[in-house]
């Protein structure tokens, strides 16, 4: 691989991919409910159970 690119290369949009989108169609709204659920356990209930709330949503090692 040589250090100059072709100016194709250099802008072709990460997110052109259909299994990245996919995976950041997935990804997003998953991440903003527990972040909205997180952040309103803290809120009402305090760090401790958001903390606990965030690692209870977490899967198993081993689990993609």
């Amino acid at each position: 691989m040589t250090a100059f690119t072709s100016e194709a290369t250099r802008h072709r949009c990460v997110y052109s991919k259909p299994t990245m989108a996919v995976g950041f169609g997935a990804t997003m709204p998953g991440n903003t409910l527990v972040g909205i659920v997180c952040g309103w356990l803290f809120w009402q209930r305090g760090l401790i159970a958001a903390i606990v709330a965030h690692f209870l949503k977490m899967p198993p090692k081993g689990v993609d």
